[in-house]
């Protein structure tokens, strides 16, 4: 008799060895796979078979270029031979596969050599992770990235990017081209040197309130002084940019240049005051009236023809000045130039006199 207790304590060592490494290698959620030198597989588990939607039965008779994409060819093969040549434990780098639909899958894929005792490689041992939804939502966020620096950077406003201190941290041409200076120079500055000393209060008062939430977006107009040092008048739109990733707010200006428009309503302003002054020192009486026949304008001379104030009749119709058996007449004389554009420039005919009402009804 011969005692094989130790033979048969060993066995079973093996036995639950060999279970706990397939249990391990079938449940595991990544792919594992064993592949030959010349490319085979030998072994692979469901997850790769899940990944890639072959059966077991099919993938064990072909190789990893079959599934490969023939763009990643060139990376399997520099993979294997650092691998051959000893200069890397292990590799790891990220390609596709082509699913038995036909479909592209993205996987992420480290692989190791095994070697004999004595050195010689036998087999690769690759640990595959499929990355198709990472991949995509990087895609999705580049071409989002790409479409905002397209938009940011051809809009005919200007856009800028700031940080809490005011500092410029990106800005688009119209921009640039708004207040002379190149983009390196401006980010290099804040928007409060280029502030109006007038205008930095009201800005900073904004911005505080909208970097600590009391309103979701500010409008304002300003003026920056640019390179060549002439004021620039903005229309500036602002709202604060909080990363869920944690970084820190910033803020994003659309400025839209209204020099043009200001100057035009001073000049507006100027000829209204000088129109004003001329209607107020006229020797005649001198009465304007809006599309309804409401007085805008009763100058001094006015005052003293029909004993009003100003302050009485801005407002008030101007029938009120016409004796009551000629409004009728007046009415009508204003409803067929409405519709003609042809007037009679006294009412009864030319040259003929006006007649009017006092305030003491004379």
């Amino acid at each position: 008799l011969q005692d094989i207790t130790g033979r048969k304590q060993a066995e079973e060592t093996l036995r639950k060895s060999e279970e706990r490494f397939r249990a391990t290698f079938e449940q595991v959620a990544m792919g594992i796979a064993h592949v030959s030198l010349d490319g085979r597989w030998l072994l692979v588990n469901q997850k790769f078979c899940d990944i890639v939607g072959y059966p077991r039965e099919e993938l064990l008779e072909q190789g990893f270029e079959t599934l490969t994409h023939p763009d990643d060819l060139a990376a399997d093969q520099t993979a294997l031979q650092q691998l051959l040549a000893d200069t890397k434990h292990s590799v790891s780098f990220e390609k596709r596969y082509i699913r038995k639909d036909g479909s592209p899958v993205w996987i992420n894929i480290t692989g190791s050599l095994m070697r004999e005792v004595g050195g010689e490689p036998q087999y690769v041992i690759s640990v595959i992770e499929d990355i198709t939804r990472r991949r995509q939502a990087e895609e999705a966020r580049r071409e989002s990235e790409e479409r905002f620096r397209g938009a940011f950077e051809h809009a005919p406003i200007g856009i800028t990017l700031f940080n809490p201190e005011g500092r410029w941290l990106k800005v688009n041409s119209a921009f640039c081209e708004m207040v002379g200076y190149s983009e390196p120079e401006l980010l290099e500055r804040t928007f409060q040197s280029l502030t109006h000393q007038e205008d930095l209060k009201t800005d900073v008062e904004a911005y505080r309130q909208l970097g600590a939430g009391e309103v979701d977006s500010i409008s304002l107009e300003k003026r920056y002084f640019h390179k060549a040092g002439h004021l620039v008048w903005v229309n500036v739109n602002t709202t604060i940019v909080r990363s869920s990733e944690g970084n820190p707010p910033y803020f994003m200006s659309q400025v839209l240049n209204v020099t043009d428009r200001k100057q035009a309503e001073k000049d507006l302003r100027e000829n209204q005051a000088r129109l004003a002054g001329i209607i107020s020192s006229a020797m005649d009486a001198i009465i304007t009236v809006d599309e309804a026949q409401n007085i805008l304008h009763f100058n001094l001379a006015a005052e003293k023809m029909f004993r009003y104030q100003e302050a009485e009749m801005i407002g008030r119709p101007l029938h009120r000045l016409l004796p009551e058996r000629f409004r009728a007449a007046h009415r009508e004389h204003v409803q067929r130039f409405g519709q003609t554009g042809v007037s009679r420039r006294a009412m009864g005919g030319l040259g003929a006199a006006l007649h009017g009402v006092r305030a003491d009804a004379e």
